[in-house]
């Protein structure tokens, strides 16, 4: 998938682009200020838009007449609730950078059935045996208890993509559990422990408010 980044703030383009790196997008950064017209001609080729309204102060002439899907960096909310159907998501700084990249990822699936090369495939080789609950990483065996195999099987299954955290309780535990428990996030520092930690790469990362996913 083709991503253009469109921000006059360099470092800052640089950050979306070192997160979105890893799942072999296509990326291009426009940093320098150009016309409505040059900018249009510059993302024709581009199948999704990361855009920093700050770029033309707050102005959207370029958007109004964009209809590549794209999704807005903001400083202020409430100016952006005029959009076009084009605008996927609003982003308002700080926002989790988690969470926008699980956005991206969910994007790219539903453009012209792009899917996402998965980070760090070529580090781990995970091979998941269902009858004994136990996973081989890298030739390395693990085991787990059955809640956290069917937890890291949930994972893996959508991995690159976020999981809900509904999607977990109902799935994991069954859709009469109490969502104001926090026995998904115990579990998951669980799998955090016998992966991450030993394996040395993050592997599974919590998206605030959403649920949680593995890379």
């Amino acid at each position: 998938m083709n991503i253009c980044i469109i921000t006059r703030d360099k470092i800052f383009s640089r950050m979306l682009f070192l997160e979105l790196q890893p799942f072999s997008y296509n990326i291009k950064c426009i940093n320098e200020r150009l016309s409505v017209n040059a900018l249009r001609l510059a993302v024709e080729k581009s199948d999704y838009i990361v855009y920093d309204d700050e770029y033309y102060n707050g102005k959207s002439d370029f958007l109004k007449q964009c209809e590549i899907p794209c999704a807005i960096i903001t400083r202020s909310v409430s100016g952006n609730n005029d959009m076009q159907s084009s605008v996927k998501a609003v982003f308002e700084r700080p926002f989790d950078v988690e969470l926008f990249v699980a956005h991206v990822t969910e994007q790219a699936e539903k453009t012209k059935g792009y899917i996402a090369k998965k980070p760090y495939d070529s580090v781990i080789n995970m091979e998941l045996d269902q009858f004994s609950k136990q996973a081989k990483i890298n030739g390395e065996v693990y085991r787990f208890s059955p809640k956290e195999f069917s937890l890291l099987s949930l994972l893996y299954r959508n991995r690159g993509r976020l999981v809900e955290r509904k999607t977990v309780l109902e799935t994991v535990w069954g859709g009469e559990y109490d969502p104001s428990n926090n026995v998904d996030n115990v579990y998951i520092n669980y799998l955090r422990k016998k992966l991450d930690e030993k394996i040395g790469v993050k592997l599974i990362y919590t998206v605030r408010g959403k649920g949680y996913m593995m890379k």
